[in-house]
C-alpha cells in the first residue's frame, strides 16, 4: 500500500503526534445520558438481586 506515490502519507508519522503524546482527558468518562442510564440499571439489577438471586444462592448454600 504504501508503493505507491499517491498513498505515501499513509506511511508516514504525523508530527504533532509524536511530539506531543496523549491529550487531556476534556469532560466526563460518561456522558451524563449514559451516566443516569447506567445508575438506573444498577438499581435494577440490585433489586433484582435481593428480590431473586439471593435467597436462591443463600437456599442452595444452606442444602450443600
Amino acid at each position: 500500500m504504501c508503493g505507491r506515490r499517491s498513498d505515501a502519507w499513509l506511511c508516514q508519522p504525523l508530527a504533532d503526534d509524536a511530539d506531543t503524546g496523549p491529550g487531556p482527558v476534556h469532560g466526563a468518562w460518561l456522558p451524563p445520558l449514559f451516566a443516569a442510564q447506567y445508575a438506573h440499571y444498577t438499581e435494577v439489577v440490585a433489586g433484582h438481586w435481593n428480590k431473586q438471586g439471593k435467597p436462591a444462592v443463600q437456599n442452595v448454600l444452606h442444602k450443600a
